[in-house]
């Protein structure tokens, strides 16, 4: 990997480094590879990574090495922003359940992500006619698979994915083209936080329930992924009962012992883990813990909010 200075970018470039810079008070380094360069572009062509004070974004293989930084830049824009994070806080006693689950939460979340950074791309006139028609047809390429000669069934959730993260819907794969067509049609617009959020959950509602129809199994996103929960002023004065209910999960944690879904009533995803110990899990302790105000229950158990 080659360090590229940040002067060598456009003013726009510029400006939005340095944005990003503010905005996570951290160093930002630029690595490019491009000693082998695809023919298109596709959104696996950058990266980045955070190690104490230093973000290192890495673009490789791209043929629009401006495009590609501006894109991660904007990446590390809603890491950095007042947008739901995810957290893998319970664990099956199945492992491979445990990967496939976390990696499609992450895979998953990476659509509502593309979704919004679409949405700053166009609003800054970044992604033109030109772009997306390059990212156009390096998705066509990342459907085919390398060219090989696989039946779409076998490969139907990894082309779901593919084309729901690019929002291009290729007929060429039958099944995975009417699943992603499915799901897809209950995204809702995402531009601002509360839409981020509630299209992640419902993205994850809608992805377990169909993929279900193909002879998957249940990946449970909503109870086994955590996510930040967005909440107005009104709702934090409220009594915990009229948000929240508290389920006693299945999954365990890190001490492999089960603890507390804080289950938001509205969606019922997990909005939080709490663990109780054994003295306190009496009715009188619950109807209390109903009774608190949702903000000092939050405040109590240190679990992340975001505020409307």
């Amino acid at each position: 990997m080659k360090k590229i200075d940040i002067n060598s970018f456009s003013t726009r470039a510029n400006q939005l480094y340095q944005q990003i810079i503010d905005l996570s008070d951290k160093e930002i380094e630029i690595e490019v590879d491009n000693e082998k360069t695809d023919s298109f572009l596709n959104l696996n062509q950058s990266q980045h990574s955070v190690s104490g004070e230093v973000i290192t974004i890495q673009i490789t293989n791209s043929p629009n090495i401006e495009y590609m930084l501006i894109h991660e830049l904007l990446h590390i824009k809603l890491d950095f922003g007042d947008y739901s994070k995810m957290e893998f806080n319970l664990f099956s006693s199945d492992a491979s359940f445990n990967q496939q689950a976390q990696t499609t939460a992450m895979a998953l979340k990476e659509v509502i992500d593309h979704r919004l950074i679409s949405e700053w791309e166009q609003a800054e006139k970044v992604r033109d006619e030109e772009i997306q028609d390059s990212l156009n047809q390096g998705t066509s390429e990342l459907l085919a698979a390398d060219g090989q000669a696989v039946d779409d069934e076998k490969l139907i959730l990894y082309r779901t994915l593919i084309m729901l993260d690019n929002q291009y819907f290729d007929q060429k794969y039958p099944q995975a083209y009417e699943l992603a067509q499915t799901i897809n049609e209950s995204i809702s617009e995402v531009t601002n936080k509360t839409q981020y959020h509630s299209a992640l959950v419902q993205l994850f509602k809608d992805f377990d329930e169909s993929i279900q129809k193909y002879g998957y199994i249940d990946l449970l996103h909503n109870q086994f992924v955590t996510v930040t929960p967005v909440l107005s002023q009104r709702q934090l004065r409220l009594a915990v009962n009229q948000i929240f209910e508290l389920v006693h999960t299945e999954f365990v944690n890190q001490k492999n012992q089960r603890p507390y879904i804080l289950e938001t009533k509205s969606n019922l995803q997990n909005s939080g883990v709490i663990e109780f110990t054994q003295q306190e899990t009496t009715p009188e302790f619950f109807q209390n813990t109903y009774q608190m105000k949702v903000a000092d229950l939050l405040d109590k158990y240190q679990i992340d909010y975001i505020i409307r």
